[in-house]
């Protein structure tokens, strides 16, 4: 799976770290932009290798898996990556030739430390690739 659909309820707003938040307050953090994707695992350490299946955060990936990756030692790596057998590629909607928007949130599918968050680019500018 690489995108999820998203779906706010109209709910209160929410204030405590685990409370829902409504339509509104996720707006204002995103710009006015929420563009929702999946990742099979995620990695806050630098990743040495760009290239063929690896583990990352216990999770053994395969070539098609979308991954996330936070820690790199080269700030332009970090993002999202599709695993290759060879090597990796960015995924067509975060391509180096495009400008991820702020507001794009990445939901983690596994791990042991990362499985179950959600990460979300604020910066209403976006970044480049």
């Amino acid at each position: 799976m690489s995108r999820l659909d998203c779906h706010v309820l109209d709910s209160a707003d929410g204030v405590g770290s685990g409370d829902a938040v409504n339509k509104g307050q996720l707006d204002s953090v995103a710009g006015g932009h929420v563009d929702l994707v999946s990742v099979v695992a995620m990695a806050t350490s630098n990743v040495s290798s760009l290239s063929g299946p690896v583990t990352i955060d216990t999770v053994s990936l395969a070539a098609g898996d979308r991954v996330l990756l936070t820690g790199q030692t080269t700030s332009s790596e970090n993002g999202l990556w599709l695993v290759q057998s060879g090597a990796w590629t960015r995924p067509t909607d975060f391509a180096a030739s495009s400008t991820p928007a702020g507001g794009t949130t990445v939901f983690v599918e596994n791990g042991t430390a990362n499985k179950l968050t959600n990460w979300t680019l604020t910066d209403a500018a976006g970044v480049t690739v």
